[in-house]
């Protein structure tokens, strides 16, 4: 389970702010003086630090119909700190909330039930694929078959050895010859070569 505390108190200013998404309250403000019930558990950005969200009374046990089944929640008034200092009324409004919480007489707000999950796609049965069909050919109205002969691949000439020992001239030009960059990850195109 996970290690959540809770604490309730009168507000000290009117700034904390409910975080049920299904606040009632315009604005969510839990204003000075009025029973807030907040929600006490580890940091995630400060490791051994705590943090408080902050409920109306009524807000906490609507937010536990949506919390996870690892959540702790409330099960008794002893399990909340600063329960002893509240006024007489406000006590019983909470052990009130609680009681109706337990007894499962708390209904979620409108709009915040949790939504069935959409049903799953069945998949195919899992057996071999059909061969496809073969196509098969209509004969020519003359009886003879269309074969088309066979294409001739032209092959171009390959360039021979030269018999002379003489070096060919390495072209001086301005701009390096194409053969240079038809490959640009070859190391051979980095270098020119100057006998051929």
């Amino acid at each position: 389970m996970a290690s959540n505390e809770y604490q309730v108190e009168y507000a000290k200013t009117g700034r904390s702010v409910c975080k049920e998404k299904s606040c009632p309250v315009v604005g969510k403000r839990i204003a000075k003086d009025q029973t807030r019930i907040g929600k006490v558990y580890p940091s995630r950005f400060r490791e051994g630090e705590m943090q408080t969200d902050w409920f109306h009374p009524k807000c906490i046990f609507q937010n536990f119909l949506r919390a996870r089944k690892t959540t702790k929640l409330i099960d008794s008034v002893d399990e909340i700190s600063g329960f002893e200092d509240l006024e007489d009324g406000d006590k019983r409004d909470i052990k009130r909330l609680l009681h109706d919480f337990l007894t499962g007489k708390v209904s979620p707000a409108p709009g915040t039930a949790r939504k069935k999950p959409t049903p799953r796609k069945k998949k195919a049965p899992t057996s071999s694929p059909a061969p496809a069909k073969k196509r098969q050919r209509t004969p020519p109205a003359n009886g003879k078959s269309e074969e088309a002969p066979a294409k001739k691949r032209k092959v171009a000439p390959t360039a021979q050895p030269s018999t002379s020992s003489k070096p060919k001239a390495v072209n001086q030009s301005t701009s390096p010859p194409s053969r240079f960059f038809s490959d640009p990850f070859s190391l051979k195109s980095l270098v020119p070569l100057a006998w051929a």
